[in-house]
């Protein structure tokens, strides 16, 4: 026995054997793997908080460049550098996702 949630829905497997189906979501889940022991006591949607972190800094950083070209001499230029600047977040936004949603599907 082991007490533990399933990564996938957060449903508590306490009680039942160390692996099998989730009886809440039906995916596979094993308390040896090596997904489960590093993100053991994680809620289900904790996952999101970096990806929607660094959206929100990509966005913030659009609208404040934005302001900014509204009183920049060059608009033009204060626009592609606000782009750029914008779109580091933004990709590493993708890239954690992406990350994240490849290591779940190895672990199924």
């Amino acid at each position: 026995m082991h007490s533990d949630s399933c990564h996938h829905c957060g449903y508590d497997l306490t009680g039942l054997s160390r692996q099998g189906r989730c009886p809440e979501c039906g995916r596979p889940y094993d308390a040896d793997s090596t997904y489960r022991s590093t993100h053991r006591g994680e809620h289900p949607l904790s996952r999101y908080a970096a990806p929607i972190g660094l959206g929100a800094l990509a966005l913030l950083i659009l609208v404040c460049g934005g302001l900014l070209s509204l009183a920049a001499k060059n608009p033009g230029g204060m626009v592609i550098i606000t782009l750029f600047v914008a779109a580091l977040p933004a990709f590493g936004a993708f890239a954690y996702w992406w990350s994240d949603r490849a290591e779940r599907r190895g672990s199924d």
